[in-house]
């Protein structure tokens, strides 16, 4: 679960790295379209939103982990 959950991290952080340069375009380039401009700014909170919640997510599944002593070598072979 936890390997699944890093490889999406991953995933999510990349979207909101491909987010935050369009929000960053929007912002900078004059003459954008205030629909796409609208959009930019909606789909960066999104994907900032995504990327929260995954990390509170995983946050909570090491806990759990780490709190359940047949884990814990994994866990420290991991990190």
């Amino acid at each position: 679960m936890l390997e699944w959950l890093e490889t999406d991290l991953v995933r999510r952080r990349k979207r909101l790295a491909y987010w935050a340069m369009r929000k960053h375009q929007a912002e900078t380039i004059p003459g954008i379209d205030e629909d796409l401009r609208e959009g930019a700014f909606y789909f960066h909170a999104r994907a900032q939103q995504l990327v929260d919640s995954g990390e509170r997510l995983r946050a909570h599944l090491i806990t759990e982990l780490q709190e359940q002593p047949e884990h814990l070598p994994v866990y420290h072979y991991e990190h």
